[in-house]
């Protein structure tokens, strides 16, 4: 039975969802506002019309309370030295109030002692009897005007017979002594309500008519107000859907752009490695074959006398320094044979040329597994490693070079790090980057990478090369 009542509610409530999504901004905005201000509106009303209410009630009872009063005093000042209402007040407060009872539309009045004994009333047949203080009637006999509306008569404990189809009002006043101004007696009256009645009703529909209108009036000034702003928020919507258009044809015209730019600069990098390696080879196979034949021909013109000649040596010393430094230079220009090896053995194979080179011992840090790499990618970070180790050597001595190939989630990157002297980050930018490493660096940035020199005074310099995991491939 329960899950039965929870799944019939379910459904109302994703019938109801599905019917307000189905409205408009402006639907949902007015549906809602409607709702909420008539909710407030009427709260505010019921609580207006409440107080009205209660203040004509209590104005009318007050100023009929005094009215009253004013008049019964003088005929019930014997009671401050005399415990009973003789019978001579009493029949004049009968013709004096029977004029009084119907233009003030008195049901019934009675004079109460201090101690609940009836002096005088309309009904003589409860007069001289003794009832128990009500909390009006104590309130009354410490001085206070105790006012109570009812509309059901019945509930007169003295006299629950008397008229029972009329709304009523009792009104408990406190009669003073003139001399003293003590409490000297309780005068009761009952009247007739209907009038007042009426003026509450009338009352009570014109604030709930003005709550109404007021609430109209503000729904609709919310429903302009949601109208233009809808408008509005069309309109932006309609230009911002236009520029998003416009701006995603730039992005990808851009991003066609990007791409032709790297396949150039791809392109280009391999073409200077090509042209790299025939001036290598040029030099190699040519002008060092020059100088060996050169060589060759000096041991020929000088013959025997050679171990002898100051000039031999000094031909011979000039000739083999510059073969050495041609072949040296065409061995920086021809990488090894990388095209057919993957990454880390064409590292293995610079830094075994270095260390073979220069005599030195170069530690490395390789990844287990190596992410394979595009050949100008390849080409620019072999590029990298062989002018870093270079500086290493230059500026460090090839004190504890290292070569560490590291990978995250984002980023790739191969760093070249020596324990030289090293020198303060913005002297390092601005010197260590020799013409190899700014040519790596323009090199790399086409790539989309970046690089990055770090130095310290007595803590050795760190070369780094990063890319974009994106860009490995």
């Amino acid at each position: 039975m329960i899950r039965a009542a929870y799944g019939i509610y379910e459904s109302a409530r994703a019938k109801l969802g599905n019917k307000w999504a189905q409205l408009s901004l402006t639907s949902q905005f007015l549906l809602l506002s409607s709702l909420l201000v008539l909710a407030s509106h009427g709260v505010l009303g019921y609580w207006v019309s409440k107080q009205i209410e209660s203040g004509i009630k209590l104005d009318v009872a007050t100023r009929d309370a005094l009215f009253m009063e004013s008049r019964l005093s003088p005929f019930l000042q014997e009671l401050a030295t005399s415990k009973d209402l003789s019978q001579e007040s009493a029949n004049r407060l009968d013709l004096f109030l029977a004029g009084d009872r119907k233009s003030q539309q008195l049901e019934e009045t009675k004079v109460w002692n201090l101690d609940g004994k009836i002096l005088y009333s309309f009904d003589k047949s409860i007069v001289g009897k003794t009832f128990p203080l009500t909390d009006r009637l104590r309130g009354a006999a410490a001085g206070q005007i105790k006012i109570e509306f009812n509309d059901d008569p019945s509930l007169d404990e003295i006299n629950p017979n008397s008229n029972t189809n009329q709304t009523f009002f009792d009104i408990y006043i406190p009669i003073r002594s003139s001399n003293t101004a003590q409490v000297i007696t309780i005068a009761e009256f009952r009247q007739d309500a209907t009038d007042l009645e009426t003026k509450i009703s009338n009352a009570g529909l014109q604030s709930w008519g003005i709550t109404g209108l007021v609430s109209l009036g503000i729904i609709a000034g919310l429903y302009q107000l949601v109208v233009k702003a809808n408008s509005v928020i069309q309109t932006q919507q309609k230009s911002l859907d236009e520029r998003i258009h416009q701006l995603s044809k730039l992005l990808v015209e851009n991003k066609s752009l990007k791409n032709k730019v790297q396949v150039a600069s791809h392109r280009s990098a391999e073409n200077s490695e090509r042209h790299l390696r025939r001036i290598g080879s040029d030099l190699h196979d040519g002008v060092a074959q020059l100088l060996t034949i050169a060589l060759l021909k000096l041991e020929t013109v000088f013959g025997k006398s050679r171990s002898n000649s100051q000039d031999y040596v000094n031909v011979h010393g000039l000739l083999s320094d510059a073969m050495r430094e041609i072949r040296d230079m065409a061995a920086g220009l021809a990488l090894p044979e990388i095209d057919t090896l993957n990454f880390q053995d064409a590292l293995k194979l610079i830094i075994a040329r270095h260390e073979r080179r220069t005599s030195t011992h170069v530690d490395t840090a390789y990844l287990e597994e190596c992410p394979p790499l595009s050949n100008p990618v390849k080409l620019c970070l072999c590029r990298f490693v062989q002018e870093g180790l270079n500086n290493a050597f230059l500026h460090a001595g090839g004190v504890q070079q290292k070569v560490t190939v590291m990978k995250t989630a984002t980023e790739f990157s191969v760093c070249v790090s020596d324990k030289g002297p090293g020198m303060k980050t913005h002297v390092a930018n601005e010197k260590r980057k020799t013409l190899g490493l700014i040519g790596l660096q323009n090199r790399l940035e086409s790539l989309g990478g970046k690089f990055e020199v770090f130095s310290e005074l007595g803590q050795g310099t760190s070369l780094s090369a990063i890319l974009p995991m994106a860009k490995q491939g």
